[in-house]
């Protein structure tokens, strides 16, 4: 058997809290680990919680639980006093030179 050699030096005292401590830096440190911890959290969380809502819109549409958009917001338009998209003559907040600019018509598809 061989014998354990001796360490030239014993670090078993120093910790990295001491040496933090030391350099007057261990607030700021502990504050950045703290941070990064709950940024870390709360990305995991909004994933998570993204994930459910698709999770429950794929539910939904296969108990049936949908309706189609332009019912929906016919209904939204008419509780809010708003133009029903029919009666429009041009898209709301579009003049038809952007249109023809972006899109190379003016024309409307329903």
């Amino acid at each position: 058997m061989s014998a354990r050699r001796k360490p030239a030096f014993d670090h078993s005292s120093f910790s990295l809290a001491g040496f933090l401590e030391d350099e007057c830096v261990l607030e700021e440190v502990g504050a950045v680990a703290v941070k990064r911890v709950t940024d870390s959290q709360l990305d995991i969380a909004a994933r998570a919680d993204a994930q459910e809502g698709i999770r429950q819109g794929l539910e939904d549409a296969r108990k049936g639980r949908v309706r189609p958009a332009r019912q929906f917001f016919a209904e939204f338009e008419a509780t809010h006093g708003m133009p029903a998209a029919a009666d429009r003559t041009e898209p709301q907040g579009l003049k038809p030179e952007r249109l023809r600019r972006l899109f190379g018509t003016t024309e409307v598809v329903p």
